[in-house]
């Protein structure tokens, strides 16, 4: 299973987890994992529909999960990960949930 690195971490305008991964990575067909993550071509980033309850780890959790099982990527927070309007200790904890 490849490695795919996550680039950056950010939270759109309604406050949902956005994830972009590096290289070129793409994952157009993500929405046949009937899982509610979709994939932003404008932006290129992987991001979860609304769904009540889920907070930004759970977003994290749906979002590997999906590409996992429809493309067999592992995403992988690393070093170079910028977060952009995420806190400190959000950051850490999905630094925990990636592992």
């Amino acid at each position: 299973m490849p490695q795919v690195a996550i680039s950056q971490v950010r939270l759109d305008a309604n406050g949902r987890l956005r994830l972009r991964s590096s290289g070129p990575s793409a994952y157009p067909s993500i929405y046949r994992s009937a899982s509610s993550v979709r994939w932003d071509a404008a932006t290129g980033e992987l991001y979860v529909l609304e769904i009540s309850g889920f907070d930004a780890i759970a977003e994290f959790k749906q979002i590997a999960a999906a590409v996992m099982q429809e493309y067999g990527d592992h995403l992988v927070i690393s070093s170079e990960t910028k977060y952009v309007g995420i806190s400190v200790e959000m950051a850490s904890a999905l630094g925990e949930a990636a592992v």
